[in-house]
């Protein structure tokens, strides 16, 4: 037994035809009985609208009908048709769209993956998330990896954010400094 090494063991040969002393413990292969997987984490669901929408009474129309009509006449006044006609149309879908009815949101936090309705996005892919309280209610805000990826509003509705935060912490990891972007607290300030 060169270096203390214990003979080789052939596993295959039954003990009695083994030739030499018999097998020290720790050249012995001990087989395990296989371990029961751990339960797999429950899958947390809920259905949400995408936002709540806020009434807008006659002088929010007024104030922004004054403000584009003021925007497309300096427009014209400083003979920039292309900008004027810009900014008529572009009031006309702001309006088109500040009418639009919510989407209900059906979000699905699994072991592995985020799904919101039918777009699946795996944990692995996202980068951080912080759950955070918005002029709407409590929201997840969920970053990406990817650079081009806008940042993912999961509105929580009834949901307990702890629970929320649990699931998420499986896969991501939390960023308190993640905030709700400049421009989505205006959208919430200007009525939308």
């Amino acid at each position: 037994e060169p270096y203390g090494m214990p003979d080789t063991v052939n596993l295959r040969q039954s003990t009695a035809s083994h030739q030499g002393p018999p097998p020290t413990p720790a050249a012995t292969v001990a087989i395990a009985e296989p371990q029961p997987l751990p339960p797999t984490l429950p899958t947390l669901a809920w259905e949400t609208p995408e936002f709540h929408p806020q009434p807008k009474g006659a002088l929010w129309y007024a104030v922004f009908g004054v403000g584009m009509a003021a925007l497309a006449f300096v427009a014209f006044l400083l003979r920039s048709f292309l900008s004027g006609v810009v900014f008529v149309l572009s009031g006309i879908l702001i309006l088109i769209f500040s009418e639009r009815p919510p989407r209900p949101l059906r979000i699905q936090i699994s072991r592995d993956d985020l799904t919101i309705n039918d777009r699946r996005y795996l944990l692995r892919d996202l980068d951080a998330f912080n759950i955070a309280e918005s002029p709407s209610g409590m929201l997840a805000l969920v970053r990406s990896k990817r650079l081009v990826m806008p940042l993912l509003h999961l509105p929580l509705g009834d949901q307990d954010p702890e629970a929320v935060r649990r699931a998420l912490r499986r896969g991501i990891k939390e960023d308190v400094n993640l905030r709700e972007p400049l421009p989505d607290l205006l959208a919430h300030w200007l009525g939308f």
